[in-house]
């Protein structure tokens, strides 16, 4: 019966979404084009394909620019174009946006629905910034950023997934045709060359883009101090992410879990929640993300914060991405 209503809502949506994208290919759709470089990072599947951890990785990569951040502030109780400063609360500027500010101090960070607004605004408060990247813009066509980077997770490919109800893209597969590069995240450290090649070859169908590929390594869990969590350690797990029951089954690797509190994405624990949680479970380490920590930190005591851990998500790549991402940006001369 779900087959039967969600696949003719899938036709009208595709039909939509392909309809636009034809409106801004045939230029009837203005597109702007900052004067500064800019970097587009997004993903056609709703969900997390791990835009967060790209856009912290792409701040280390390019450290020695002076960069701009632009993102919508997803779950943000603001509107409009804000900057994020060290006194802005998750809840005004976003919890992903405020973690990567807390993680890149020499970075500006600024929120704003409408990116081409936002990044005029940006521009005319700081005229010196030499880069700008934008968190989550692939489908927000009036913005063309220079470098346009698609995300696709290793365990949900998009060209094995299908346009929403029916499936979880925001678009048809052809839009990965716009992409200047494809990058499969969350891979295996190991993957072989045969099964990249194979993943290659599904991507050549929709783009002609570059391929690169990404694993995400989590890091042992670290409190405030910067010590470690002891594995075998007994936990409870804290989250509001996409993805609670992969965080679960990431941490129940290492860890014995004696609960876990699971809520939807970017929702705000109530103050009220967390004194519960801490004090139901006072002799157990804590174990939460970053982005959720940033919205829980406040209300965590400082008799408290020693005991609440979070795993850093990295990125590994190698350097043959940092090179050609340069060269096409014209940071370095072309061999």
């Amino acid at each position: 019966m779900l087959l039967k209503v969600s696949y003719p809502l899938h036709l009208v949506y595709k039909g939509i979404t392909s309809f636009r994208n034809f409106l801004f290919d045939q230029g009837l759709l203005k597109e702007f084009h900052p004067e500064v470089p800019t970097i587009g990072v997004g993903n056609l599947t709703v969900g997390g394909t791990g835009k967060t951890p790209m856009v912290d990785y792409l701040l280390d990569l390019l450290s020695d620019r002076n960069l701009g951040v632009i993102s919508r502030g997803y779950g943000r109780k603001t509107k409009g174009f804000l900057e994020i400063r060290p006194s802005s609360s998750a809840e005004e500027v976003g919890d992903e946006p405020r973690m990567l500010a807390d993680k890149h101090p020499e970075a500006r960070f600024f929120v704003s629905e409408d990116r081409v607004k936002g990044i005029q605004r940006a521009r005319d408060l700081y005229s010196d910034i030499h880069t700008f990247v934008f968190d989550d813009v692939y489908q927000h066509r009036y913005l063309k950023p220079d470098f346009l980077i698609l995300l696709s997770d290793y365990h949900r490919p998009f060209y094995k997934d299908h346009v929403l109800p029916y499936g979880r893209l925001r678009e048809s597969r052809k839009g990965a045709d716009r992409a200047d590069v494809v990058i499969i995240t969350k891979c295996p450290l190991d993957i072989s060359e045969s099964e990249k090649k194979g993943i290659e070859k599904e991507v050549r169908r929709y783009s002609t883009s570059p391929v690169f590929f990404a694993p995400y390594q989590i890091q042992v869990p670290q409190n405030g101090k910067g010590n470690q969590l002891e594995k075998g350690s007994k936990v409870v797990l804290l989250s509001a992410i996409a993805e609670n029951k992969k965080f679960f089954e990431q941490q129940s690797k290492n860890y014995e879990i004696i609960k876990h509190y699971a809520f939807r994405d970017h929702y705000k624990i109530p103050p009220i929640k967390i004194k519960e949680i801490l004090s139901k479970h006072q002799d157990v380490a804590i174990l939460t993300t970053e982005k959720d920590l940033v919205k829980i930190r406040q209300d965590i005591g400082t008799e408290d914060l020693d005991r609440v851990f979070t795993p850093v998500v990295k990125v590994e790549m190698g350097e043959d991405f940092g090179k050609y991402l340069r060269t096409q940006l014209g940071f370095v001369e072309k061999p």
